[in-house]
């Protein structure tokens, strides 16, 4: 939603590349690729299907989304975020099983769906949440919040490129293009981390 916007839109006004940008949740993503309605999906876990391909593409590190009024400042540990204050997200396994070993599950203020969404509850007092950094700025570009970074840090939230293991028939050089322009953004990139 976020990260990838700024290589998108280098694919705008191009005739040889045509891109058609839906989102869906992953086990949807997992299923177009897989059906070929889709040549190429991102996702935030690992899959392991027979016939996707499934390569971890770039990392984000995760901060802690405060509204600007909140008196926390600086590195922020675990224990000083009331569970019953958080604006909870699922952001994958990896995530939960971090989040686990700090609050009891199900204790949060209000979940919610989509990064998105977080921003809407922070304006209570105490509110906190946990998001990758793309999301961050982007909610920094409208909304008056902070992020602060944690002295035990969940792990960074991998994204994974997951393409068909058979192309569809003539596809496979676009797709080649595309992989090798989209790992050239991603080095360059300020807000992510590249898998070598």
């Amino acid at each position: 939603t976020h990260t990838l916007v700024p290589f998108y839109q280098r694919y705008m006004g191009r005739q040889d590349l045509k891109l058609w940008i839906n989102t869906h949740h992953s086990d949807e993503i997992h299923g177009l690729v897989g059906r070929k309605e889709a040549d190429i999906g991102f996702v935030f876990s690992e899959v392991h299907y027979p016939e996707l391909v499934s390569q971890p593409i770039y990392r984000e590190r995760m901060f802690v989304l405060v509204h600007d009024s909140s008196p926390l400042q600086g590195a922020v540990a675990p224990e000083e975020l009331a569970a019953h204050s958080e604006v909870h997200l699922r952001w994958g396994s990896d995530y939960e099983q971090w989040h686990r070993r700090h609050w009891t599950p199900n204790r949060y203020a209000i979940r919610v769906n989509t990064g998105a969404m977080l921003v809407h509850y922070l304006h209570q007092p105490g509110a906190w949440a946990i998001a990758p950094l793309s999301e961050v700025h982007a909610m920094q570009r409208h909304h008056p919040i902070r992020a602060l970074s944690l002295t035990h840090p969940p792990p960074p939230r991998t994204c994974y490129k997951l393409t068909h293991v058979e192309p569809r028939q003539g596809q496979a050089r676009a797709l080649e293009e595309f992989a090798e322009e989209l790992l050239r953004f991603i080095r360059e990139a300020q807000t992510i981390e590249d898998i070598p």
